[in-house]
């Protein structure tokens, strides 16, 4: 996961290209490792697992939004963007998880690219 995480993380995060290289990227964007993300995400793990019942509370309507989109496609064979798709529907689950029934991006669903696209004007709209 660790090469994966340091070659997506300038693009989605931002970061330097310096950040990059200090994770265990080399300057032609090669993995050379370092155990600097292994460590970090075995800390996150350690810590997530202390809290289990914070972390069902937002969850379990994160995976019932997003279970419900999934449910919602039918049987009727209709063309989509499978970004986009997945995108929106883990954005609107998550928003609805964190922040509940009344937050922007539930009320308005049409925040969802401005929500992709003012934090990361360098993505693309189309693919």
């Amino acid at each position: 996961m660790e090469p994966l995480s340091a070659l997506t993380m300038p693009a989605l995060l931002g970061v330097s290209q310096e950040f990059v290289q200090s994770i265990g990227m080399d300057e032609q964007g090669h993995w050379v490792g370092t155990d600097v993300l292994g460590v970090r995400r075995n800390d996150f793990s350690s810590n997530l697992a202390m809290h289990t019942d914070k972390l069902a509370a937002v969850t379990k309507p994160v995976a019932a939004h997003f279970s419900q989109l999934v449910n919602d496609i039918g049987t009727d064979w209709v063309e989509r963007d499978l970004y986009n798709w997945l995108r929106d529907g883990i954005t609107y689950a998550t928003a609805f998880g964190l922040y509940g029934p009344k937050n922007p991006v539930v009320l308005d669903e049409s925040l969802l690219d401005d929500f992709w696209y003012a934090y990361h004007p360098s993505i693309s709209t189309s693919y």
